[in-house]
């Protein structure tokens, strides 16, 4: 944990006077690493050398070294070899190096000049990019937000803190505007008294003034910020599933429109045994789902032959020559013989082997 450190310029007026000189402060890895991080994602098309570079040379203050990227030709990268980005010791010239997934970057060394691949910046939109800044839904789908993803840390300093509504907080900030009082109860830690409180506020203005009146407001805290934006990730991540599953139910009506699911009982199984209709039913169910490439669990009651309907299923892929390599049937120990019974009943064809194991 770090306490930043507002740093003024000579010039500005709340400056000591010139007999006394600023203490130097020597930033932390976390802060390097996530001045470095915001510099890449403003300038994607500049060397990451030439952006440390410059970080470096200004002593890691953003705003200067922003300046003088902005002034800078990418076509005028440097060439040459790649160096540590924070450590004390730089590295071997040519020497491909680990990636450091950290950062959100991948580096790799392979000649004269670093391959570099960047997380995608958002474009068309000026300043500088911060937490919870992603310009793309997919960006989020299935990932957990980290402290660096966040919408809002306490340990931001004041200037650090804009008005600037893009990605997440845009949303964050629209949420906690115009919610009512059953959608402000969802967030996680927001009591009855705080969705009140909240709403005793608004409207906000701005990011800045919703923040303050958080700051300001005893019953509140802006923690709540970051429970927004988890509350709206989890509820993006839910409707693109569920739209991935309306996606994939009419694939599947698709299929069986066409004629996929119209399979007769596979011939290597026992002659003398036969399917009944509701499981060539399931038999059918289970080749569509297989042809399309999707999962599928047989809900069927207790009793009506789930272990047969899966015997049957992998009789047509040896059948039709779909089954490639060993196919494993995972099982309790107390219906392990009855699985082995049942397939060298209705499918001697299959060679089976039995592997009883301890649970740890």
């Amino acid at each position: 944990v770090y306490k930043r450190i507002r740093v003024q310029d000579s010039d500005s007026d709340d400056a000591a006077s010139p007999a006394k000189k600023p203490a130097n402060i020597e930033l932390t890895t976390a802060v390097k690493e996530r001045r470095f991080r915001n510099m890449l994602e403003m300038f994607p098309d500049i060397s990451p050398i030439f952006v440390k570079n410059t970080l470096v040379k200004h002593g890691w203050n953003e705003e200067r070294s922003r300046d003088e990227l902005l002034k800078h030709d990418p076509e005028s990268n440097d060439k040459g070899s790649t160096s540590t980005f924070f450590g004390s010791n730089p590295s071997v010239s040519g020497t491909a190096q680990r990636p450091y997934t950290n950062m959100g970057i991948v580096r790799v060394t392979s000649g004269p000049k670093p391959a570099v691949v960047v997380r995608k910046a958002l474009e068309g939109k000026g300043g500088r990019v911060r937490r919870g800044s992603s310009g793309s839904e997919d960006d989020d789908y299935g990932v957990k937000k980290g402290k660096d993803d966040r919408v809002y840390d306490s340990e931001d300093s004041d200037n650090e803190i804009t008005d600037d509504l893009i990605g997440d907080k845009k949303k964050v900030f629209e949420f906690l505007n115009n919610s009512n009082m059953n959608e402000l109860s969802l967030l996680s830690g927001c009591s009855q008294k705080k969705a009140e409180a909240i709403m005793s506020l608004r409207p906000f203005k701005g990011w800045l003034d919703m923040v303050e009146k958080f700051n300001s407001n005893k019953s509140l805290s802006t923690e709540l910020l970051n429970s927004t934006q988890e509350l709206l990730t989890t509820r993006n991540n839910i409707q693109r599933l569920m739209k991935k599953c309306v996606g994939l139910a009419q694939q599947l009506e698709s299929a069986v429109a066409a004629g996929a699911g119209r399979l007769k009982q596979p011939a290597i199984l026992d002659d003398s045994l036969t399917l009944a209709p509701y499981q060539l039913v399931g038999l059918n169910w289970l080749a569509v789902l297989h042809k399309q490439g999707v999962s599928g669990i047989l809900a069927d009651e207790m009793g009506l032959g789930k272990t047969v309907q899966v015997i049957a299923f992998l009789a047509h892929l040896k059948e039709t020559g779909q089954a490639r390599g060993t196919h494993l049937i995972v099982v309790p120990a107390s219906t392990l013989d009855n699985w082995s019974s049942e397939l060298a009943r209705w499918c001697p064809a299959l060679r089976v082997s039995k592997y009883y194991g301890h649970p740890e």
